[in-house]
């Protein structure tokens, strides 16, 4: 179909991230990746980046007299080129480049570290795979009043799922206060949820 196409070209890579991304192939297909997938790549792409600064660090040249920020900001302004051809924004890459490469020591370290963090990469991965998802479900007719009303089949489906693996998550916990009273986590959950639905219908 000629607009499932364009949205297709709206999302594919560039060239660079076609010769220096060993895990292209995943992100081209990401939109197809299920929840282990999408942790398979997340890992693989934390894995990648914190090799490529490993090796980055034992072959730039940078004067001995160099301060902390100046070495942290050649460091991170290497990782974040490289994470930006996967098609999401570094972390404080927008302010890094609106104040012409200087950005808080701090920052540069957190974004550093969330960017060689798997989990950082999952998130990040998942919000872009539900958007791409979502793009074509629409464009080929699976999001309208007729087939599924605000997101597609698959998304809701998904959804229904996380909500299930929560549930089960909470009833292997329990609650304590000061008085020594228990009760369990997932009525604790239950009993917010119905208040805030009673909530929003008053």
């Amino acid at each position: 179909m000629p607009r499932l196409q364009l949205v297709r070209n709206r999302y594919r890579l560039n060239d660079a991230a076609q010769f220096e991304l060993p895990f292209i192939k995943q992100l081209d297909r990401l939109p197809t990746l299920d929840r282990q997938d999408i942790r398979d790549l997340a890992y693989k792409m934390a894995f990648f980046l914190s090799q490529s600064l490993a090796e980055f660090v034992d072959k730039v040249s940078i004067p001995q007299e160099a301060d902390e920020l100046t070495v942290t900001l050649t460091g991170y302004r290497y990782i974040a080129e490289l994470a930006a051809l996967t098609g999401t924004q570094p972390p404080y890459w927008a302010e890094f480049c609106s104040a012409k490469g200087e950005l808080h020591l701090r920052k540069a370290q957190s974004g550093l570290l969330r960017m060689m963090a798997p989990e950082w990469w999952r998130g990040r991965l998942k919000q872009m795979r539900d958007l791409q998802r979502e793009h074509m479900a629409i464009t080929v007719g699976q999001v309208q009043k007729a087939a599924s009303s605000y997101v597609s089949r698959s998304t809701l489906v998904e959804w229904i799922e996380q909500k299930k693996r929560n549930r089960e998550f909470f009833k292997c916990f329990d609650l304590i206060n000061q008085d020594g009273d228990r009760i369990a986590l997932h009525e604790m959950v239950n009993r917010s949820v119905s208040n805030r639905q009673y909530a929003a219908a008053n």
